[in-house]
């Protein structure tokens, strides 16, 4: 929605008459813009400014703050439209990679078989398992965690 009132004051300011009443509109239609798309990102940089921190909060407040100011309301509409987008996409990929990474631990073997002192297999939690202890591996079944490969060969 932010985006269809950015691009709306872009045409306003781009096609409009040069009247008072276009100028409002379109003002008032990059205000909505800038309000839906970047509420939360001028509470950010507010405080960040106030605390005497620079991040991109701060400065996306900034520029928006200073286009409007300067009367390229429709640009501060854009650039704000468009970094909510840039930060949805980036949200839609950070959890992707997160769920990814999740499923990628959930298969991970809870136990290993790890060769003892006598020659014997004992099988074990994972999280008790010494470093270098050798452990074994079946054909079909998953590593239990990282490793040295010492006898044989494989392709995982």
């Amino acid at each position: 929605m932010a985006l269809l009132l950015a691009i709306a004051a872009e045409l306003v300011g781009y096609f409009a008459p040069d009247t008072q009443i276009w100028k409002g509109t379109g003002l008032a239609v990059a205000a909505a813009a800038i309000w839906l798309a970047g509420f939360d990102v001028y509470k950010k940089g507010l405080t960040a400014l106030l605390r005497g921190r620079l991040n991109i909060n701060a400065l996306m407040t900034v520029a928006v703050t200073g286009a409007f100011a300067i009367g390229q309301w429709p640009e501060a509409a854009m650039v704000m439209a468009l970094y909510a987008i840039a930060e949805a996409i980036e949200a839609r990929a950070v959890d992707r990679a997160r769920n990814a990474i999740k499923g990628l631990l959930e298969m991970a073997p809870e136990e290993a078989a790890v060769r003892q002192a006598d020659g014997t297999w004992l099988t074990q939690p994972v999280a008790t398992v010494a470093l270098d202890a050798v452990l074994r591996v079946r054909p079909g079944e998953r590593v239990p965690m990282d490793g040295v490969l010492t006898a044989g060969s494989t392709s995982i």
